[in-house]
């Protein structure tokens, strides 16, 4: 499985792929758990919890479904949405982007993919804010990563050293879709896990 990691300047950095689930958890209060299908390349559903407000969010490519008081309220992907409580700001923009954002907290952004397959990609900013002991399979790469310099001459490969393991990464072209269709070709980091 690949782990790619955009290293751009862009304050908005697509979350590397995953196999089948996740856990982000963060003493914070923020859990983001997900499906993440292989074949399809593809996250099938996400789904952030927030203990402080108690709410949840869970996206499907199909639309969001926000959860507060045992109650669900769904909304259509590029639905204008904004709603401010205590401790969160939620926004969706008509290019179906929805932002879960606080102060002191890691900024959320989950997005319908508009190309072939159905699926969602996860963003996320601000991941300076992650608690120390945030864990789980992507978790893990936001926590005192360690890049070894390279033995070669070649600096299109790498060893990433996170929590005691050592992984190989490898510098390749890949298309970045935050500004739609039909997708920038940047340059980013894969770890096989």
């Amino acid at each position: 499985m690949a782990l790619g990691h955009v290293m751009s300047e862009d304050p908005f950095r697509p979350v590397p792929s995953c196999s089948h689930s996740f856990d982000l958890s963060a003493l914070s209060g923020v859990e983001v758990t997900s499906q993440y299908e292989m074949g399809n390349a593809q996250f099938a559903w996400i789904k952030v919890t927030f203990k402080n407000p108690q709410l949840q969010v869970r996206a499907s490519p199909e639309h969001v479904v926000v959860t507060q008081n045992r109650r669900n309220t769904a909304y259509k992907w590029k639905e204008t949405l904004f709603s401010m409580m205590p401790g969160l700001k939620m926004t969706m923009d008509k290019s179906g982007l929805l932002l879960l954002s606080s102060p002191d907290k890691v900024t959320i952004g989950l997005l319908p993919w508009d190309g072939p397959g159905a699926g969602l990609r996860l963003l996320l900013r601000d991941t300076d804010r992650f608690s120390s002991h945030v864990s789980g399979t992507l978790g893990q790469f936001y926590q005192d990563v360690l890049w070894v310099p390279p033995v070669a001459a070649d600096d299109s490969k790498r060893t990433l050293r996170v929590r005691g393991h050592d992984y190989s990464a490898t510098r390749e072209l890949k298309l970045d879709y935050q500004e739609g269709l039909p997708g920038t070709e940047i340059s980013c980091w894969s770890v096989k896990l």
